[in-house]
């Protein structure tokens, strides 16, 4: 992500959420991670590589919950790393739960939200498992937006709204609860995208 990115109010509520632990499934068990803790080494595009650290996002739920995986994590990353370093030496040594308080919400938010001209924004999906004949498989794709998180944000957000009231064509999600890695008509949806701008590539 880049640390200038466009930006919408929506991130700074995100955001501030920071110092607040979050659960994950590993292995089939559910544990709770800190923001910004265990960091990897996360190869990008082009062969860049940069550290990224656990992040609170819904997936976290939405994934195992629609398809069976017993681990999901999602991960955050900077192209500034100076940036991360600042907000993890704030969050580990408490001057952050000191700010958290409602006397420096001013305070808080302007560091947190700095939206600025934005940059390309990509999204790397990794998978491990077995497929439908025992085999172990390892998949890489990236998702990647020229135009920055925003706009993958709204052209995400955009794809959903037509399935929900099945426009352009797209497969109506069922009546009831239902998550977006549940839709119907994967190649579709993954057109959509595309000629709104976004490059899906796989290894």
């Amino acid at each position: 992500m880049h640390y200038k990115d466009k930006a919408g109010p929506n991130s700074l509520e995100y955001a501030d959420r920071l110092a607040i632990p979050f659960p994950v499934q590993i292995n089939g068990q559910q544990q709770m991670k800190k923001a910004l803790s265990d960091p990897r080494e996360t190869r990008f595009s082009g062969g860049r590589s940069f550290t990224t650290y656990r992040f609170d996002t819904p997936d976290q739920y939405t994934l195992p919950q629609a398809t069976g995986a017993a681990t999901v994590e999602t991960r955050l990353s900077y192209d500034d790393p100076s940036a991360v370093n600042s907000m993890r030496f704030m969050l580990n040594s408490g001057i952050w739960k000191v700010l958290s308080l409602s006397l420096f919400d001013s305070v808080r938010r302007s560091m947190l939200y700095n939206p600025g001209d934005g940059n390309s924004h990509e999204v790397v999906i990794e998978t491990v498992g077995t497929d439908g004949v025992g085999i172990r498989k390892r998949t890489k794709s990236s998702i990647i937006d020229p135009l920055g998180q925003t706009h993958m944000t709204a052209a995400g957000a955009a794809i959903q709204v037509e399935r929900a009231l099945g426009l352009r064509d797209a497969i109506v999600a069922p009546s009831g609860l239902s998550f977006p890695e549940q839709a119907q008509g994967l190649p579709q949806l993954l057109g959509s995208l595309r000629e709104m701008g976004v490059t899906i590539v796989g290894e």
